[in-house]
Protein backbone atom coordinates (compact mmCIF):
# COMPACT_ATOMS: atom_id res chain seq x y z
CA UNK A 1 0.00 0.00 0.00
CA UNK A 2 1.48 3.37 -1.03
CA UNK A 3 1.63 6.33 1.36
CA UNK A 4 -1.30 7.97 -0.46
CA UNK A 5 -3.33 4.77 -0.22
CA UNK A 6 -2.42 4.50 3.47
CA UNK A 7 -3.81 7.98 4.15
CA UNK A 8 -6.92 7.26 2.10
CA UNK A 9 -7.47 3.93 3.88
CA UNK A 10 -7.24 5.62 7.27
CA UNK A 11 -9.58 8.47 6.32
CA UNK A 12 -12.17 6.10 4.87
CA UNK A 13 -11.94 3.78 7.87
CA UNK A 14 -12.23 6.54 10.47
CA UNK A 15 -14.91 8.60 8.75
CA UNK A 16 -17.18 5.67 7.87
CA UNK A 17 -16.81 3.84 11.22
CA UNK A 18 -18.99 6.32 13.13
CA UNK A 19 -21.42 7.19 10.34
CA UNK A 20 -24.49 5.11 9.39
CA UNK A 21 -22.49 3.41 6.62
CA UNK A 22 -20.27 0.36 6.91
CA UNK A 23 -16.54 0.94 7.35
CA UNK A 24 -15.79 -2.70 6.51
CA UNK A 25 -17.61 -2.42 3.20
CA UNK A 26 -15.76 0.77 2.29
CA UNK A 27 -12.41 -0.75 3.23
CA UNK A 28 -13.12 -3.84 1.15
CA UNK A 29 -14.22 -1.76 -1.86
CA UNK A 30 -11.09 0.37 -1.65
CA UNK A 31 -8.85 -2.69 -1.51
CA UNK A 32 -10.63 -4.20 -4.51
CA UNK A 33 -10.58 -0.94 -6.47
CA UNK A 34 -6.82 -0.51 -6.05
CA UNK A 35 -6.10 -4.20 -6.56
CA UNK A 36 -4.56 -4.50 -3.11
CA UNK A 37 -4.11 -7.70 -1.17
CA UNK A 38 -6.02 -8.72 1.94
CA UNK A 39 -6.12 -6.65 5.10
CA UNK A 40 -3.01 -6.07 7.19
CA UNK A 41 -3.79 -6.89 10.85
CA UNK A 42 -1.25 -4.46 12.28
CA UNK A 43 -2.60 -1.58 10.18
CA UNK A 44 -6.16 -2.43 11.24
CA UNK A 45 -5.08 -2.57 14.89
CA UNK A 46 -3.58 0.91 14.73
CA UNK A 47 -6.62 2.22 12.85
CA UNK A 48 -9.07 0.80 15.42
CA UNK A 49 -7.03 2.19 18.32
CA UNK A 50 -6.90 5.61 16.64
CA UNK A 51 -10.66 5.64 16.10
CA UNK A 52 -11.15 4.64 19.74
CA UNK A 53 -8.97 7.56 20.85
CA UNK A 54 -10.97 9.89 18.59
CA UNK A 55 -14.20 8.72 20.26
CA UNK A 56 -12.75 9.53 23.68
CA UNK A 57 -11.67 12.96 22.43
CA UNK A 58 -14.93 13.75 20.65
CA UNK A 59 -17.06 12.55 23.56
CA UNK A 60 -14.95 14.10 26.31
CA UNK A 61 -17.75 16.30 27.62
CA UNK A 62 -20.27 13.45 27.68
CA UNK A 63 -17.83 11.05 29.38
CA UNK A 64 -16.91 13.73 31.94
CA UNK A 65 -20.58 14.26 32.76
CA UNK A 66 -21.09 10.53 33.23
CA UNK A 67 -18.00 10.37 35.44
CA UNK A 68 -19.15 13.29 37.60
CA UNK A 69 -22.60 11.81 38.06
CA UNK A 70 -21.13 8.45 39.00
CA UNK A 71 -18.83 10.11 41.53
CA UNK A 72 -21.75 12.00 43.06
CA UNK A 73 -23.71 8.78 43.45
CA UNK A 74 -20.76 7.07 45.12
CA UNK A 75 -20.49 9.88 47.69
CA UNK A 76 -23.50 9.03 49.77
CA UNK A 77 -26.24 9.85 47.25
CA UNK A 78 -27.15 6.29 46.40
CA UNK A 79 -30.40 6.63 48.25
CA UNK A 80 -31.62 9.57 46.24
CA UNK A 81 -34.85 8.81 44.48
CA UNK A 82 -34.17 10.68 41.26
CA UNK A 83 -31.10 9.31 39.49
CA UNK A 84 -29.35 11.41 36.85
CA UNK A 85 -29.96 10.62 33.18
CA UNK A 86 -26.43 9.28 32.87
CA UNK A 87 -27.23 6.45 35.30
CA UNK A 88 -30.00 5.25 33.00
CA UNK A 89 -27.78 5.72 29.96
CA UNK A 90 -25.05 3.55 31.46
CA UNK A 91 -27.62 0.92 32.43
CA UNK A 92 -28.77 0.83 28.82
CA UNK A 93 -25.19 0.68 27.52
CA UNK A 94 -24.27 -2.14 29.91
CA UNK A 95 -27.29 -4.21 28.91
CA UNK A 96 -26.42 -3.65 25.24
CA UNK A 97 -22.65 -4.15 25.42
CA UNK A 98 -22.54 -7.85 26.31
CA UNK A 99 -24.86 -9.15 23.55
CA UNK A 100 -23.24 -6.79 21.06
CA UNK A 101 -19.76 -8.10 21.83
CA UNK A 102 -20.94 -11.70 21.64
CA UNK A 103 -22.56 -11.15 18.24
CA UNK A 104 -19.53 -9.18 17.04
CA UNK A 105 -17.42 -12.31 17.48
CA UNK A 106 -18.84 -13.50 14.17
CA UNK A 107 -16.60 -10.78 12.72
CA UNK A 108 -13.87 -13.41 12.59
CA UNK A 109 -15.97 -15.59 10.29
CA UNK A 110 -17.58 -12.67 8.45
CA UNK A 111 -14.19 -11.36 7.29
CA UNK A 112 -14.37 -13.92 4.47
CA UNK A 113 -17.34 -11.99 3.09
CA UNK A 114 -15.10 -9.00 2.42
CA UNK A 115 -13.77 -10.74 -0.67
CA UNK A 116 -17.27 -11.05 -2.14
CA UNK A 117 -18.49 -7.79 -3.65
CA UNK A 118 -21.86 -9.36 -4.45
CA UNK A 119 -22.51 -10.09 -0.76
CA UNK A 120 -21.29 -6.66 0.26
CA UNK A 121 -23.62 -5.13 -2.33
CA UNK A 122 -26.55 -7.03 -0.82
CA UNK A 123 -25.64 -5.97 2.74
CA UNK A 124 -25.35 -2.32 1.68
CA UNK A 125 -28.78 -2.48 0.03
CA UNK A 126 -30.21 -3.91 3.27
CA UNK A 127 -28.47 -1.15 5.23
CA UNK A 128 -30.23 1.44 3.08
CA UNK A 129 -33.59 -0.13 3.89
CA UNK A 130 -32.72 -0.21 7.59
CA UNK A 131 -31.99 3.52 7.47
CA UNK A 132 -34.96 4.67 5.39
CA UNK A 133 -37.87 2.83 7.07
CA UNK A 134 -37.73 4.61 10.49
CA UNK A 135 -37.60 8.02 8.80
CA UNK A 136 -41.27 7.58 7.85
CA UNK A 137 -42.38 6.36 11.27
CA UNK A 138 -43.85 8.47 14.02
CA UNK A 139 -41.10 10.30 15.90
CA UNK A 140 -40.95 10.65 19.69
CA UNK A 141 -38.46 11.86 22.29
CA UNK A 142 -37.78 9.02 24.71
CA UNK A 143 -34.61 9.17 26.74
CA UNK A 144 -32.77 6.36 28.53
CA UNK A 145 -35.19 6.53 31.48
CA UNK A 146 -37.99 5.32 29.25
CA UNK A 147 -36.05 2.56 27.48
CA UNK A 148 -36.29 -0.97 28.89
CA UNK A 149 -33.69 -3.63 29.57
CA UNK A 150 -35.03 -5.53 26.57
CA UNK A 151 -34.34 -2.46 24.44
CA UNK A 152 -30.74 -2.52 25.61
CA UNK A 153 -30.31 -6.21 24.81
CA UNK A 154 -31.90 -5.84 21.39
CA UNK A 155 -29.80 -2.76 20.62
CA UNK A 156 -26.72 -4.82 21.47
CA UNK A 157 -27.73 -7.75 19.27
CA UNK A 158 -28.48 -5.46 16.34
CA UNK A 159 -25.26 -3.52 16.86
CA UNK A 160 -23.34 -6.78 16.71
CA UNK A 161 -24.69 -7.43 13.22
CA UNK A 162 -22.28 -4.76 12.01
CA UNK A 163 -19.82 -7.66 11.89
CA UNK A 164 -21.26 -8.26 8.42
CA UNK A 165 -19.58 -5.88 5.93
CA UNK A 166 -22.25 -3.53 4.65
CA UNK A 167 -24.28 -3.25 7.87
CA UNK A 168 -23.61 -0.13 9.93
CA UNK A 169 -23.59 -0.32 13.73
CA UNK A 170 -24.53 3.34 14.08
CA UNK A 171 -27.24 3.02 11.44
CA UNK A 172 -28.95 -0.08 12.80
CA UNK A 173 -28.89 1.19 16.41
CA UNK A 174 -30.34 4.52 15.30
CA UNK A 175 -33.08 2.87 13.25
CA UNK A 176 -34.22 0.56 16.04
CA UNK A 177 -34.20 3.44 18.51
CA UNK A 178 -36.30 5.61 16.22
CA UNK A 179 -38.86 2.84 15.83
CA UNK A 180 -38.99 2.61 19.63
CA UNK A 181 -39.52 6.37 19.91
CA UNK A 182 -36.07 7.37 21.18
CA UNK A 183 -34.77 10.89 20.75
CA UNK A 184 -32.29 11.31 17.87
CA UNK A 185 -29.68 13.11 19.93
CA UNK A 186 -29.76 10.48 22.66
CA UNK A 187 -29.45 7.77 20.01
CA UNK A 188 -26.31 9.29 18.56
CA UNK A 189 -24.78 9.42 22.06
CA UNK A 190 -25.66 5.79 22.76
CA UNK A 191 -24.18 4.68 19.45
CA UNK A 192 -20.95 6.54 20.23
CA UNK A 193 -20.75 5.06 23.72
CA UNK A 194 -21.32 1.56 22.34
CA UNK A 195 -18.54 2.10 19.81
CA UNK A 196 -16.05 2.07 22.71
CA UNK A 197 -16.45 -1.62 23.68
CA UNK A 198 -16.97 -2.54 20.01
CA UNK A 199 -13.68 -0.96 18.93
CA UNK A 200 -11.89 -2.45 21.94
CA UNK A 201 -13.08 -5.94 20.92
CA UNK A 202 -12.08 -5.36 17.28
CA UNK A 203 -8.62 -4.34 18.49
CA UNK A 204 -8.33 -7.57 20.47
CA UNK A 205 -9.39 -9.54 17.38
CA UNK A 206 -6.71 -7.71 15.38
CA UNK A 207 -4.15 -8.81 17.97
CA UNK A 208 -5.32 -12.39 17.54
CA UNK A 209 -4.85 -12.16 13.77
CA UNK A 210 -1.39 -10.68 14.30
CA UNK A 211 -0.50 -13.56 16.63
CA UNK A 212 -1.77 -16.14 14.12
CA UNK A 213 -0.46 -14.65 10.87
CA UNK A 214 2.49 -12.61 12.13
CA UNK A 215 3.32 -8.94 11.60
CA UNK A 216 4.90 -9.38 8.19
CA UNK A 217 7.89 -7.50 6.78
CA UNK A 218 8.91 -4.38 8.67
CA UNK A 219 10.45 -1.63 6.58
CA UNK A 220 10.66 2.13 7.04
CA UNK A 221 8.07 2.97 4.36
CA UNK A 222 5.71 0.30 5.69
CA UNK A 223 5.92 1.75 9.21
CA UNK A 224 5.34 5.24 7.80
CA UNK A 225 2.27 3.94 5.99
CA UNK A 226 0.91 2.43 9.21
CA UNK A 227 1.44 5.69 11.09
CA UNK A 228 -0.23 7.71 8.33
CA UNK A 229 -3.22 5.34 8.32
CA UNK A 230 -3.57 5.69 12.09
CA UNK A 231 -3.32 9.50 12.01
CA UNK A 232 -5.78 9.75 9.12
CA UNK A 233 -8.19 7.39 10.92
CA UNK A 234 -8.13 9.61 14.01
CA UNK A 235 -8.84 12.71 11.92
CA UNK A 236 -11.60 10.99 9.94
CA UNK A 237 -13.28 9.62 13.08
CA UNK A 238 -13.17 12.96 14.87
CA UNK A 239 -14.67 14.73 11.85
CA UNK A 240 -17.38 12.08 11.58
CA UNK A 241 -18.41 12.69 15.21
CA UNK A 242 -18.84 16.39 14.46
CA UNK A 243 -20.68 15.58 11.24
CA UNK A 244 -23.04 13.02 12.76
CA UNK A 245 -24.04 15.42 15.53
CA UNK A 246 -24.80 18.09 12.96
CA UNK A 247 -26.93 15.68 10.92
CA UNK A 248 -28.73 14.39 14.00
CA UNK A 249 -29.98 17.86 14.84
CA UNK A 250 -30.60 19.12 11.29
CA UNK A 251 -31.59 16.46 8.77
CA UNK A 252 -31.51 12.88 10.04
CA UNK A 253 -30.06 9.97 8.09
CA UNK A 254 -32.29 9.76 5.02
CA UNK A 255 -29.46 10.79 2.70
CA UNK A 256 -27.34 7.91 3.97
CA UNK A 257 -29.99 5.43 2.87
CA UNK A 258 -29.61 6.64 -0.71
CA UNK A 259 -25.85 6.70 -0.28
CA UNK A 260 -25.94 3.05 0.86
CA UNK A 261 -27.89 2.09 -2.24
CA UNK A 262 -25.40 3.98 -4.40
CA UNK A 263 -22.54 2.18 -2.64
CA UNK A 264 -24.36 -1.12 -3.23
CA UNK A 265 -24.45 -0.39 -6.97
CA UNK A 266 -20.76 0.50 -6.90
CA UNK A 267 -19.92 -2.76 -5.10
CA UNK A 268 -21.93 -4.63 -7.72
CA UNK A 269 -19.96 -2.80 -10.42
CA UNK A 270 -16.71 -3.92 -8.80
CA UNK A 271 -18.03 -7.47 -8.69
CA UNK A 272 -18.86 -7.44 -12.40
CA UNK A 273 -15.90 -5.48 -13.75
CA UNK A 274 -12.88 -5.69 -11.45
Amino acid sequence: MSLFQSVLYGLISGFSELLPVSSQAHQAMMLRLFGLEAREPLRDLLVHISILLAVFSGCKAMLSRIGRDKLMLSRGRRGRRILPDSAYEMRLIRSAAVPMLLVLLIYIAARDMEGSMSKISLMLAINGLVLIIPEYSRQANKNARLMTGFDGIFIGILGGLSAFPGISRVGIINSYGLLRGADRQHLSNWALLLSIPALALLSIIDLVFIFVSGIGPIRFLIICGYILSAAAAYLGAYLSIVFIRFLTVRTGYTAFAFYSWGAALFALFLYLIV
